[in-house]
């Protein structure tokens, strides 16, 4: 990509059985992975990459089978930076050029684009014309690009192949302004997962569905009930689960900025981060809750960080303080001991999280579905190249808990999580007051049956400093904390605890 380009690359992994996720969750490379827990389609995973694709921002899909060729992107945003498409798809069908008569690249390798592939895609090409009187090529192409705020209007009814159609004859009924580009691009060098038959029917199924201002859906859906009643269930039962929890959360954020309802407690562990702490502090106070406290304890810290803080930064702040370096957990212990919060919520002062994702990891709690909610960001967004032996020993830890303790939790070291004030006994009786209390905290919580879950947050690389997190004594207490809970869990169980 150009570097004149601002760009983020998301790949969905959409329940790949091939290694794709850890293969790019191992890779050097700055993207941000997000994997399906089953094959869900690619109408849904597109639907997932719409909804996580900032609307102000130029979106492009490319499939990952390497028939699309990255060099070719900047052919699609043009006509998009020139405002003359707001949905630009690149065609392998239309000429290159006029004096061509070569009509794309794919010709090179036409053994594996049958002539039936190219039968059916003039077919649904015809019918697109004639019931739309808009003429696309190329309906099926997966490389495409839409202008700010277009993608996030589509909203797929299907999870199969057809849903490119669908897209295509949506912003057709929606007057989106649709532009056709001829790409030099050649074909996938593996077989492509698309049935000719199965595929096509449903795309034919799907293009007169949605001719239903014309009367014809009804006949369809009595024709061929099965196929629409499922899609149609599953889509009315995901809007209207949509909407209940859209109107939740913003229930949520009225009563946490406007009443005295709720309080949220901030618990901020400090050792020599001055600087970031600052803007911790000033991006909480930003929220505008209305009934919160900030509690800091530095643990020891040789910069003076409350030096730094002006008499409005210092509202609603407790402020305590370590003559000595006694240890993460020992200090996130210290500030919950004083915290009066209905949601009592840790985070870290170094800057990499993001305040306002408190309301996200709120919500669980507030609607009965979590005791314990740990802000995850490899289900999130992170900007930052998260250093290999991290990535190891948190998936140490992951196989740890999901085989021992049956419940697998990625960022199981996340700084950022939020605790109902029901759970406050988990932090008496704590063996370990470093870097393995989050670890642990998380053991004594699924042995006394506490309901967690990760939630995806926005992770940003530090400003200052680098992490003091000493990775092989930490997996040492790891280990003894395993050691010491495991029989515990196992007397829960089996209800001798």
């Amino acid at each position: 990509m150009d570097p004149l380009y601002n760009y983020c690359i998301s790949v969905i992994d959409d329940g790949s059985s091939d290694g794709t996720y850890n293969i790019l969750k191992n890779s050097k490379l700055k993207i941000e992975v997000i994997q399906n827990s089953e094959n869900l389609g690619k109408g849904k995973t597109l639907l997932k990459g719409f909804q996580l694709a900032n609307k102000n921002e130029i979106v492009l899909v490319i499939d990952g089978d390497g028939e699309h060729p990255p060099e070719d992107i900047p052919k699609l945003l043009q006509p998009i930076l020139e405002k003359k498409a707001e949905v630009v798809i690149g065609s392998r069908f239309l000429r290159l050029n006029q004096g061509s008569k070569l009509k794309g690249s794919y010709l090179k390798n036409r053994k594996q684009f049958s002539y039936f592939r190219k039968l059916g895609n003039n077919f649904i090409s015809l019918l697109i014309f004639l019931f739309h009187r808009k003429y696309i090529s190329d309906s099926q192409c997966g490389f495409r690009a839409f202008a700010p705020g277009v993608a996030s209007l589509y909203n797929p009814s299907y999870s199969g192949f057809e849903v490119e159609t669908e897209m295509t004859i949506f912003y057709i009924k929606e007057g989106v302004k649709l532009l056709e580009i001829p790409m030099d691009t050649g074909l996938s060098t593996r077989e492509s997962h698309m049935s000719i038959v199965k595929d096509s029917f449903k795309i034919l199924l799907v293009i007169l569905d949605m001719l239903a201002e014309r009367g014809y859906s009804q006949f369809l859906h009595r024709l061929f009930p099965k196929f629409f009643q499922n899609n149609l269930k599953t889509q009315k039962l995901e809007h209207m689960q949509g909407i209940i929890e859209k109107r939740k959360k913003n229930h949520l954020h009225d009563i946490l900025t406007t009443s005295m309802q709720y309080k949220v407690s901030f618990i901020i562990p400090c050792y020599n981060e001055s600087r970031t702490l600052l803007q911790v502090v000033r991006k909480i106070h930003a929220i505008k809750l209305y009934n919160y406290e900030i509690i800091i304890v530095d643990d020891g810290s040789n910069d003076n960080p409350i030096s730094l803080f002006n008499k409005n930064d210092l509202k609603n702040v407790k402020n305590y303080f370590h003559v000595e370096n006694l240890g993460y957990g020992k200090t996130v212990l210290d500030g919950i001991s004083k915290c009066a919060g209905d949601f009592i919520c840790t985070i870290d002062s170094d800057g990499q999280h993001d305040p306002n994702d408190i309301f996200d990891l709120i919500y669980p709690i507030y609607n009965k579905k979590a005791d314990i909610v740990v802000g995850s960001r490899y289900s999130g967004r992170y900007y930052y190249q998260v250093p290999l032996l991290n990535r190891i020993g948190e998936s140490f830890i992951e196989i740890t808990l999901k085989f021992l303790f049956g419940q697998a939790i990625k960022n199981n070291q996340a700084g950022f999580r939020v605790f109902d004030k029901k759970t406050i006994g988990l932090f008496k009786g704590i063996k370990f007051f470093d870097m393995a209390f989050t670890t642990e905290i998380l053991m004594n919580a699924i042995v006394k049956n506490y309901k967690i879950v990760e939630e995806p947050i926005h992770l940003y690389d530090r400003s200052i400093g680098n992490s003091r997190v000493k990775k092989i004594p930490l997996l040492m207490d790891v280990l003894h904390s395993t050691i010491y809970y495991f029989p515990k869990f196992l007397m829960r169980k089996f209800d001798l605890l």
